[in-house]
């Protein structure tokens, strides 16, 4: 079956699929737009030409000013969206840079008493060798007075 004039979703030669214009016998399902203008005698469309009834040179397509202006506001919409959001983003990386020059210096505050525990916990870690020593050396000594007492 021919395509109709002013369907030129129909590019597959009639073999449909569904409404979305996604012919048959092709592995890639493709979207094409269907004009629904009944009074043009249109049979293709591409990139914004028309074939008008298969005769004559391609005419330019007039663009839709209230499309376009529907376009431009939902661009410039998207635009001050993310506008806000960078600006938002750009706050919270602040926030985040303060808070940790902040903590840097806090730390460098704090590191003489920090190196001051390390220090500790060493000479900790020495008595509590020494005191180990010290215990073993007084064990065997008791065994020997012991020893010595028994006899």
């Amino acid at each position: 079956m021919p395509p109709k004039p002013g369907n030129p979703s129909d590019l597959s030669g009639g073999k449909k699929d569904s409404v979305l214009g996604q012919s048959k016998g092709n592995a890639k399902n493709v979207n094409v737009p269907v004009d629904t203008d009944d009074d043009e005698e249109s049979s293709s469309d591409f990139g914004g030409f028309r074939q008008r009834g298969g005769r004559g040179r391609p005419t330019r397509r007039q663009p839709d000013p209230r499309r376009s202006a529907e376009d431009y506001k939902l661009l410039e919409a998207m635009n001050n969206a993310t506008v806000t959001k960078y600006t938002d983003m750009q706050q919270i990386a602040t926030n985040i840079g303060k808070s940790l020059h902040e903590l840097n210096s806090k730390y460098e505050s704090l590191r003489p008493m920090l190196e001051q525990i390390d220090q500790i916990e060493d000479s900790v870690s020495k008595l509590e060798q020494a005191a180990y020593k010290l215990d073993n050396y007084s064990k065997r000594l008791e065994a020997k007075f012991k020893a010595l007492e028994k006899r």
